[in-house]
């Protein structure tokens, strides 16, 4: 393998599982964080609702108290209650006519425009159209629960077996209740219900009980102004998960499982199952009045404000980002990539020259000279590499300069040799024909002496 594809591979191999590795653990980095922003940014949102409802609430509560202290309430109230204390009269033995005669009656009846354009009446009318979008109706009863002053026509004339009146009347201890949101018999709309007794502190009892039925655009418009994407809502929800009323014109229902965690923690944010979402991210709040309502008071249950939205909108964010983030690692390693390419060339190129001239080198070419400047340690082994083929030249040049002596030599022994050689084989057949000669000799020295004398 090149050494350039070595070093870019060696490069990606660890660039692009680095890149990727931190490109994940990013974006859980960015879910949770942008998780808990928007969670505690929910939290918060909610709370401030809450605050602003739970305040709204209170403020009617002391104006209401600033009302049934006027002069014609009390003036119509204690004129009711004297007839309770007329033994000649009673007037409880009435109250089945009255209501006879109040259901028979229109607003604009005689009967009816006693309760509706008395002077206790008359001032809760100012008191109502002073506030014109936050009461749908306000009663007044006596200690007995007959009306005395009204500013429409309430359903029946005798109130004491109301859950409201009873509550705020309380066996005459008195305490303000709260009765949530409900649909008003009198308003015919759907109302937050109040009732207040009114005092008679120079005796220290119960005269009588207000109730007000306020209109729940006015009360709860920080609900309905809210807008939160495609699929966020904000709601007013009771204990037993029913949803009261919400900013949607849809109706929405909760889930057992965002009731049980509402209802457990009471304040906070959590993501949680909600209908066909399998994740929405929810923030929640109780309604709190302890710290604001210093009189003895009864509620009737808990109401939290909730806000909730599909977590995949609410990531939505983090989803386009993420992807531009990725959109730039990408261009990010592609341009790296494509530096490395360049260094890597730049740094193989030369190695890859005098490789070249080293196979050159190796083939024989001893007359080869590399030219690299590149200022570091590359430039520096072709220098070696230029001293060593100048040492292997001149080696070699003296080898053949001895391969030459030597080889004359041989030459000029061998010659030496072929003289010596032709010498003995000249001595060798004198030496041959020296014996035939002597063996000649000796057969005539045989002949000779072998003839007789």
């Amino acid at each position: 393998m090149r050494i350039q594809n070595r070093v870019l591979l060696t490069f990606f191999g660890w660039l692009i599982p680095a890149t990727l590795i931190g490109m994940l653990a990013l974006y859980f980095f960015l879910v949770g964080s942008f998780q808990r922003y928007v969670g505690s940014a929910f939290f918060d949102s909610v709370s401030q609702t809450a605050r602003e409802i739970t305040s709204r609430i209170t403020q009617e509560i002391e104006e209401a108290n600033v009302l049934i202290q006027v002069p014609e309430v009390l003036s119509e109230l204690d004129k009711a209650n004297k007839l309770y204390e007329n033994r000649d009269v009673n007037p409880r033995f009435s109250f089945k006519e009255k209501r006879e005669l109040w259901a028979k009656s229109g607003p604009e009846d005689p009967f009816v425009s006693t309760y509706r354009l008395n002077p206790a009446a008359v001032r809760l009318r100012e008191f109502q159209n002073y506030g014109w979008l936050r009461y749908n109706d306000i009663a007044i009863t006596d200690r007995e629960g007959a009306l005395v002053a009204v500013t429409g026509k309430p359903h029946d004339f005798f109130r004491a077996d109301e859950p409201w009146w009873q509550a705020a009347f309380d066996n005459g201890r008195g305490k303000i209740y709260i009765g949530g949101l409900q649909f008003d018999e009198d308003a015919k709309m759907l109302s937050f219900v109040l009732a207040m007794p009114i005092w008679d502190w120079r005796h220290e009892r119960i005269i009588g009980v207000i109730k007000l039925a306020l209109n729940t655009q006015g009360l709860f418009s920080s609900i309905y102004e809210r807008s939160l994407g495609k699929t966020g809502a904000t709601f007013l929800m009771d204990d037993n998960g029913n949803i009261l009323l919400s900013n949607l014109a849809a109706t929405i229902s909760s889930d057992p499982e965002v009731t049980k965690t509402i209802l457990s923690a009471k304040n906070g944010w959590a993501i949680l199952p909600w209908g066909r979402w399998k994740k929405a991210i929810v923030g929640f709040s109780a309604l709190d009045f302890s710290e604001r309502i210093v009189e003895d008071y009864s509620v009737a249950g808990r109401w939290f404000i909730v806000t909730r939205q599909d977590l995949r909108e609410t990531l939505s964010p983090v989803y386009i980002l993420y992807g531009e983030m990725c959109g730039f690692a990408f261009f990010f390693v592609l341009l790296i990539g494509i530096i490395d390419f360049y260094i890597a060339r730049k740094i193989t190129s030369p190695i890859q020259a005098l490789n070249k001239e080293a196979e050159l080198v190796g083939e024989g070419n001893l007359d080869r000279k590399i030219e690299i400047r590149t200022g570091d340690e590359i430039e520096a082994l072709s220098n070696s590499f230029n001293r060593m083929i100048e040492r292997i030249r001149e080696s070699h040049g003296e080898l053949e300069q001895k391969v030459k002596e030597r080889t004359e030599e041989l030459n000029r022994r061998r010659e030496e040799l072929e003289k010596m050689n032709q010498f003995m084989l000249g001595r060798e057949e004198r030496m041959i024909e020296l014996k035939k000669e002597i063996e000649y000799l000796k057969d005539q020295v045989r002949q000779l002496k072998s003839k007789p004398q």
